[in-house]
């Protein structure tokens, strides 16, 4: 009983070509590693320009996901006004 996890064709090439860029820099890194935007441009094949889209909605996509699971905000104690006393 096979339970391995199944890739796309298109998804195999990228992981393919992270694997080869990885294997590559055994004997240390051929792009500096503070350079990370030439670095993900080279590992994963795309343009700088589509690198930058991603980024983009990566960064939405974690707001959004920030903004969906965000705790209610409770009432300071500062806030509540003392009950006036009846006469």
């Amino acid at each position: 009983m096979t339970s391995g996890v199944h890739f796309s064709v298109d998804m195999k090439k990228l992981i393919f070509r992270v694997i080869k860029f990885v294997e590559n820099e055994k004997t240390g890194p051929s792009i500096p590693l503070y350079n990370y935007n030439a670095r993900l441009v080279a590992m994963l094949g795309i343009s700088e320009g589509g690198l930058l889209k991603l980024k983009k909605e990566l960064t939405a996509a974690q707001n959004a996901e920030e903004q969906e699971y965000r705790p209610p905000r409770l009432r300071s104690q500062s806030k509540v006004r003392p009950v006036p006393e009846l006469k």
